[in-house]
């Protein structure tokens, strides 16, 4: 009778730290986040992709990247990753192609992927993680030339996690939150 008794006190227990919980969190006490994923295919004969998601300062994104475009002609020896062409040896690698006009984020590799949030261009790679952000987010391909001469071909697919609310936190004095996360924002020039 004894183990009977202990059993149903030890439930008893249970079930009201369950509903304390629960009202709790009702009442704001606990707030699991929201997570939010998708996928984005990002051509790469288009300059920019609405990811269709609206960020907020408080949400925290990760961006995972892969997929393969050529930049110049759909020549397969111009097929980059996310990460592009590296910006050190892309004039003197593919001179006409170079030649043809100015990146969008110059600063950043060839071809490579690039995200922007209202007038912020960033580079993003294989992987971004930021927070501090307002508007819709756009991932495009770090070109100039998408169609015609010099045109693209290939995608890049993106993943875009995003978990709303999370980032409670101010960035500390002499930085900027932002796409680059809590360093100061490197950014190119506006879309």
């Amino acid at each position: 009778m004894k183990k009977a008794t202990v059993v149903i006190v030890l439930f008893g227990m249970s079930l009201g730290l369950v509903l304390m919980s629960g009202f709790a969190a009702a009442a704001g006490g606990v707030n699991p986040a929201e997570v939010e994923k998708r996928v984005v295919v990002i051509p790469g004969n288009q300059a920019w992709t609405n990811a269709g998601v609206r960020l907020r300062p408080q949400d925290r994104v990760t961006i995972t990247a892969t997929g393969t475009v050529c930049f110049s002609e759909g020549d397969a020896q111009s097929g980059v990753d996310p990460r592009g062409w590296t910006v050190a040896t892309y004039c003197d690698d593919w001179p006409g192609d170079f030649l043809q006009c100015d990146d969008p984020l110059p600063t950043a590799n060839h071809a490579s992927l690039i995200g922007n949030v209202g007038s912020d261009v960033v580079y993003v790679g294989t992987r971004l993680v930021f927070w501090g952000v307002d508007g819709f987010l756009y991932l495009g391909i770090n070109d100039c030339s998408f169609t015609g001469s010099f045109y693209n071909t290939g995608q890049f697919e993106a993943v875009i996690t995003v978990e709303r609310g999370v980032v409670t936190l101010k960035p500390k004095e002499g930085t900027k939150a932002g796409l680059a996360g809590p360093q100061p924002l490197v950014t190119g020039k506006k879309r």
